[in-house]
């Protein structure tokens, strides 16, 4: 099935398209947040005739932002000089100088970055190396690397537990600032304030005991869910807020010039006339790399492609 971009943009919500004379889609529950990256589906999203494609993702954006509003400076200096840090990562866990880092020894760095940096504990990072190479590293290596991430991203950590005092503060109705160089602000029962000037609100905060009898804070994710919280996932929920901001703040640049046609996680793509592929590439990663002015001296990185459907960008 090939359904260009601009048709399922477009579409209305009784548009359906048809293979071999079936029913096969109704693009207006058309998700494609939960297509895999790999997914053959993909070759199916072409551009229109004479366009193609331009997609442009950021590289690890929730960790460049989650360092710079930890502090942690020391590891974005090591980007600002080009190094790689799941490689240097794994160079401390491993004991192995930064180039002579393998592959399965990047992964494993990799997944630690990824995964750490927002609190995960010693028997999820385990699983989470598993799923993802096969191996068991065990229990007892995979708390040296938690135990090593945490003195080695000294700064992150500590950002946790301001995140408990961020808690207490929308909980008490009073206010601090939260984050490097005071970013982010509690406005007390409000929640926090982002720089954009909107709020990461958690309605009817309060304590209560789980099913172990512990003592815990929860908030009302919507009017029949509730969900847990602590220093970390606040830390986390930050993070994310800030990153979608950055790709945000891109998107209404690229769109000034060209007319986005999708977005997708931390990604944009457009479609453009061929002849001007190239140019549109390069003003699309230059906007996308430009650092916001509420976090300055990030470093922000992006990789961009071109193609005539979407899983070649």
């Amino acid at each position: 099935m090939k359904v260009p971009v601009y048709d399922i943009l477009n579409c209305g919500p009784n548009h359906k398209y048809a293979a071999n004379g079936k029913i096969v889609h109704n693009c207006q529950g058309l998700q494609f947040q939960n297509l895999p990256n790999k997914s053959d589906l993909k070759q199916g999203v072409i551009a229109p005739p004479g366009y193609v494609i331009i997609g442009a993702d950021l590289s690890n954006i929730e960790l460049r932002v989650g360092l710079w509003f930890a502090g942690q400076m020391d590891k974005l200096q090591l980007l600002q000089e080009g190094k790689d840090l799941y490689k240097d990562f794994a160079s401390s866990v491993f004991n192995v100088p930064y180039d002579d880092v393998d592959k399965d020894q990047r992964f494993i760095g990799k997944t630690s970055s990824l995964s750490l940096i927002y609190g995960v504990g010693s028997a999820k990072l385990r699983n989470a190396i598993k799923q993802g190479s096969g191996k068991d590293i065990g229990e007892i290596e995979a708390k040296r690397i938690v135990d090593m991430y945490r003195e080695e991203y000294s700064d992150v950590a500590g950002m946790w537990r301001t995140g408990g005092e961020v808690i207490s503060a929308i909980h008490n109705d009073y206010g601090m600032d939260f984050g490097y160089n005071n970013l982010c602000a509690v406005a007390g029962g409000t929640g926090i304030r982002l720089p954009s000037g909107l709020y990461l609100a958690y309605p009817n905060l309060r304590q209560q005991y789980n099913d172990k009898q512990k003592l815990e804070w929860v908030y009302d994710k919507s009017t029949k869910e509730i969900d847990r919280v602590y220093g970390a996932k606040v830390f986390q929920g930050t993070v994310q807020a800030l990153a979608r901001c950055v790709i945000g703040e891109s998107m209404v640049r690229i769109n000034e010039k060209y007319p986005l046609a999708l977005t997708l996680h931390d990604a944009n793509y457009l479609t453009v006339p061929e002849r001007y592929a190239d140019e549109a590439l390069q003003f699309v990663e230059e906007e996308m790399v430009r650092a916001p002015s509420w976090l300055p001296g990030i470093v922000l990185g992006v990789e961009g492609h071109i193609g005539r459907n979407l899983k070649e960008v």
